[in-house]
């Protein structure tokens, strides 16, 4: 994932970080108690201390306000917090800007499918009836709240609930981002009845015997994972694509048209001829969930195999 520089991040995208953050508390503590150091009861902390005490725990959190210090350090401290919340006046006088969103922040969209260019690949053949939707995530994210974020920006639609649960799948399949964060993924993308009690995110985790289905299907195959993103080829290992953007294909049936909590959508895979179905299910605040997936982990045309350097 492409992210801004800590030292070239402006006032206002720290600002406004400070405030979508909910840190009103340590934005009040250096108003009132200067930039440099913050009185708490008796000690005296700097910057890097009041960072640690605050956001210990909260690894996204103080990578935010890692950012301040790196501002400090550039010289730009003065007038740091100016405008956070409802545009100060810039310190040269007139009004400032409304802030822009932060670099790392990602997005996601959902918008009608272009088959153009595609007609030899998996995702523009089989097209048959039905609505052709893409589901658009700006970038694969690296913890957490950002997996969240974009649920939050798709999530209220299934075909947007079945891109999440893709995402996850993609967080998971890589061990590189299996655990934590794959795992948190797949808590938030799966319907309630399929967790169980655990640490993953919020006091929850996929059940065991789902992780084992994931283990026995996914677990030694990623590029499985990756095949249900527009872009990747069998020929070249499903590898995604190099923009980074990661885009799904999915398809909706009249039949299976969200009804009564309940959904089916179809998504795109350029492992298989056919595109693959995936049951979702809306909870009580109305936001979709994986239900049925075991489609999705049915294997894929598999990668060509390298070269061994056996030449006998």
């Amino acid at each position: 994932m492409a992210t801004k520089p800590l030292e070239d991040l402006t006032l206002p995208e720290v600002c406004n970080w400070l405030d979508s953050i909910h840190l009103g508390v340590f934005r009040e503590k250096i108003e009132s108690e200067g930039y440099d150091g913050c009185i708490l009861g008796d000690d005296d902390f700097g910057l890097e201390e009041i960072v640690e005490l605050e956001c210990g725990k909260k690894p996204h959190q103080k990578k935010f306000l890692k950012a301040i210090v790196a501002a400090r350090e550039n010289g730009v401290a003065a007038g740091l917090l100016a405008g956070a919340a409802g545009g100060a006046a810039a310190a040269a006088g007139g009004a400032a800007a409304p802030p822009s969103p932060p670099a790392s922040v990602l997005t996601a969209r959902i918008e009608p499918s272009n088959f153009a260019g595609l007609a030899a690949d998996a995702h523009g053949t089989q097209r048959g009836g039905g609505e052709f939707k893409d589901v658009v995530f700006s970038a694969t994210p690296a913890t957490i709240d950002e997996f969240v974020t974009l649920r939050d920006a798709v999530g209220s639609t299934p075909e947007g609930a079945a891109a999440i649960f893709q995402l996850a799948l993609l967080l998971w399949s890589d061990e590189s981002t299996r655990l934590p964060l794959g795992g948190a993924a797949l808590a938030v993308a799966l319907h309630a009845d399929h967790l169980a009690s655990g640490a993953d995110y919020k006091g929850k985790s996929v059940s065991g015997r789902k992780i084992g289905d994931f283990n026995r299907y996914i677990g030694d195959k990623p590029y499985c994972a990756r095949s249900y993103f527009v872009g990747t080829q069998q020929a070249e290992g499903y590898v995604l694509p190099a923009d980074g953007e990661l885009r799904v294909r999915t398809k909706t049936q009249p039949r299976d048209a969200a009804k009564g909590g309940k959904a089916r959508i179809y998504v795109y895979c350029s492992g298989a001829d056919t595109p693959r179905p995936i049951a979702l299910k809306s909870n009580s605040k109305g936001v979709w969930k994986a239900d049925a997936w075991s489609s999705m982990l049915v294997g894929v045309k598999a990668p060509p195999v390298g070269d061994d350097g056996d030449d006998l």
